[in-house]
């Protein structure tokens, strides 16, 4: 017996719940077979700290 299952994960700024000081937070989403879930990895940046292209902090900013 053979099972196959498919697994991603994508994280993204919810900018919808951007904060008076400037940040936002952080969410995963994890597909397992195509089913999404959604999950805040209870983290914040501000938005020029975050490469939309590459869907993650630019390296070259600290803290």
């Amino acid at each position: 017996m053979e099972t196959s299952k498919t697994f991603s994960i994508s994280f993204w700024l919810k900018k919808t719940a951007k904060r008076k000081n400037g940040l936002v937070p952080i969410y995963a989403r994890i597909k397992v077979d195509g089913i999404p879930s959604d999950l805040s990895i209870k983290r914040t940046t501000l938005e020029d700290h975050w490469c939309p292209k590459s869907n993650r902090l630019n390296p070259r900013v600290k803290g």
